[in-house]
């Protein structure tokens, strides 16, 4: 299992990406058959790649026009359909053709929310449902209350068949964070544990459930609380291909610091510029973005991921250290995939940063300062880095390569692109 994600630096044939971007994907299909006599070992890989990638955005556009419509209407009363058009044409509504047929990405309804207010305050959807509960949390550590906690927890994946899987489950890392991991029960019984920054239960059996009950020891934390221990000369540099210092980038890096010779002040001023106008929204999976800093900067968007790589960027840009955390939050008894960042300071090590939790957008003002520095304890990680492989590949290309939590499944012969995972949170200790 490669990433699939190192031949994105190799370009495209002009010809196979005017056929790809006007949608005409059975003609892109048919040409990356034809391609193989005509072009070298890496373009032809770039070609197959896409071909994966292509069957991803085909689930990620599966509404019409009339789905989206039915959609709208469970929160929007007497919502006019005119608007469809007009919400395509301020940029509003995520809009492909497939071989000729109108989709929509399956989150349009959702981000409509976020990105128009008229729609946002005629509508019962809630934007930020869990703002109340976060900010209770963080009051709480604010007032010098901090906690330590046993979380326990369990995650699944159901499959079709009773035939022979390769799975890969996500495990806590151990770190100054987190710790005490353990398995307390799989099935299958059978399994191996992989390290790395993308840790995991690796299982091989002819089972269509695969689950394991996990326990870890987490900690709430403010910023006096920074990591101290970790190199810092490990989170420097650009890793391509979501983190590129384009001249544009660092004109904007510039700009924000001109008159900050501190580097936490500096610091202090990208967060506040991500957390002021990065729009949240729902993103398509992250397998279908070509530079994920880019593309969130560019089009001022993106959920957690995807401002986080960008909080990453744009401090690494600085020579200042910032690495990558990933794995779940829990909020009301749900756990919910997550990221965040930690920063490098001189004066207490690394620190969190959640821009996501942080972000303006969901009218978190509060939690803004809060979540620069300090982190509540609820939450679990299981990847340390982005863009990185199992320490055990498989065959197939993974339908996530940027973190880990959903699982990766795939058989001696085909990746499976259709599985669920449920994670489960089973009990919260104080301890």
């Amino acid at each position: 299992m490669v990433l699939g994600t190192e031949y994105l630096s190799v370009p495209m044939p002009e010809n196979f990406v005017r056929e790809k971007f006007l949608g005409n994907l059975e003609i892109f299909e048919k040409m990356v058959e034809n391609a193989n006599e005509k072009y070298d070992e890496d373009i032809i890989n770039r070609l197959k790649y896409e071909i994966f990638r292509l069957n991803i955005l085909k689930k990620n556009y599966d509404l019409t026009r009339k789905k989206l419509i039915l959609e709208l209407e469970k929160y929007i009363k007497d919502f006019d359909t005119k608007n469809i058009d007009y919400f395509i044409k301020n940029g509003t509504l995520d809009r492909i053709f497939i071989n000729g047929e109108e989709r929509f990405f399956n989150k349009s309804p959702e981000n409509l929310h976020y990105l128009n207010k008229k729609i946002f305050e005629n509508s019962s959807y809630n934007i930020s449902p869990y703002k109340n509960f976060l900010e209770f949390v963080s009051r709480k550590i604010s007032s010098g209350n901090l906690n330590d906690y046993r979380i326990e927890y369990e995650i699944s994946i159901n499959l079709n068949k009773n035939i022979a899987y390769k799975v890969w489950i996500p495990l806590p890392t151990e770190n100054y964070y987190q710790k005490n991991v353990k398995i307390l029960e799989t099935y299958p019984k059978y399994y191996k544990i992989l390290e790395g920054p993308h840790r995991a239960i690796h299982f091989y059996d002819t089972s269509n459930v695969f689950k394991a009950r996990i326990s870890v020891e987490t900690r709430d934390i403010n910023i006096k609380d920074g990591d101290m221990d970790s190199k810092k000369d490990l989170y420097l540099e650009e890793k391509n291909p979501h983190i590129s210092f384009n001249k544009y980038m660092e004109k904007i890096v510039r700009n924000l610091t001109k008159n900050e010779n501190e580097n936490l002040k500096k610091i202090i001023k990208i967060y506040k510029y991500i957390t002021e106008t990065i729009t949240f929204v729902f993103p398509r999976s992250y397998i279908l973005y070509d530079n994920i800093s880019e593309y969130s900067l560019f089009n001022m968007v993106g959920d957690s991921a995807m401002q986080s790589i960008l909080l990453i960027a744009l401090i690494r840009s600085l020579n200042i250290p910032a690495r990558w955390r990933g794995g779940y939050s829990i909020i009301e008894n749900n756990m919910v995939p997550h990221h965040w960042v930690e920063i490098y300071t001189e004066e207490y090590g690394f620190i969190p940063v959640d821009p996501m939790f942080g972000n303006f957008s969901l009218g978190h003002y509060y939690l803004r300062d809060f979540y620069f520095g300090n982190m509540e304890g609820l939450r679990i990680i299981t990847s340390e880095d982005f863009n990185v492989d199992f320490s055990e590949t498989g065959k197939f290309w993974r339908i996530d390569p940027i973190t880990n939590e959903i699982g990766e499944v795939e058989t001696d012969s085909e990746k499976i692109l259709d599985y669920d995972t449920k994670i489960k949170l089973i009990n919260i200790e104080t301890l």
